[in-house]
C-alpha cells in the first residue's frame, strides 16, 4: 500500500503497521525484535505480507508488550528553547489479560504455539523435608534416638 504524502509517495511498511497496532509508544527495538523473530525486514511493504503473517506479528507484539513493564514513565528533552516530550502510560492487569487473550486467539486460529503461554499452570506438592541418611561425602550417618 502506498500513501501520498505531499509530493512523495510513502510505502506503508511492516514496521509502520506494528507501531500503529497500539495507541501508546512502543520501543523501536521491540518492534524490530518482533519482526526479526518472524524473519521480516522492517521496511517490507505491508501489502505484500500474507494475512496470517500480519496477524501473527500483531500477536507477537502484544505478547512482547505484556511481558514488559506495566508502567512507562514520561520522557522530555529540551535545548535552547526547543522541547519535546512523550507521555507516560500504565497497563493494568486487565489490559494485559485482554491483550494476551487476543494474542492467544490469533495463535489458536493459525494453530501455532505461542512464544509464552501462561494458560498452563504447574501444580507443586510438598511432602515435607525428608531426613538425610548420608553426609556430604556419601558416608552413612549413625542413627541416634531422640533429639
Amino acid at each position: 500500500m502506498r500513501v501520498e504524502c505531499g509530493d512523495e509517495r510513502k510505502v506503508y511498511t511492516a514496521e509502520d503497521y506494528l507501531f500503529g497496532c497500539v495507541n501508546f509508544p512502543v520501543a523501536a527495538d521491540g518492534v524490530k525484535a518482533v519482526l526479526a523473530g518472524r524473519g521480516i525486514e522492517p521496511r517490507s511493504e505491508y501489502a505484500t505480507l500474507p494475512d496470517d503473517v500480519r496477524d501473527l506479528l500483531k500477536a507477537d507484539l502484544f505478547v512482547w508488550i505484556c511481558l514488559g513493564p506495566s508502567k512507562m514513565g514520561a520522557t522530555s528533552d529540551s535545548d535552547n528553547g526547543w522541547s519535546h516530550s512523550e507521555g507516560a502510560y500504565t497497563l493494568s492487569a486487565d489490559d494485559k489479560d485482554r491483550m494476551m487473550a487476543y494474542a492467544y486467539s490469533i495463535y489458536d486460529a493459525y494453530e501455532e504455539e505461542p512464544p509464552y503461554d501462561d494458560r498452563v499452570q504447574a501444580i507443586v506438592s510438598s511432602y515435607g523435608v525428608m531426613h538425610c541418611d548420608y553426609d556430604m561425602f556419601g558416608n552413612p550417618l549413625p542413627h541416634t534416638i531422640g533429639f
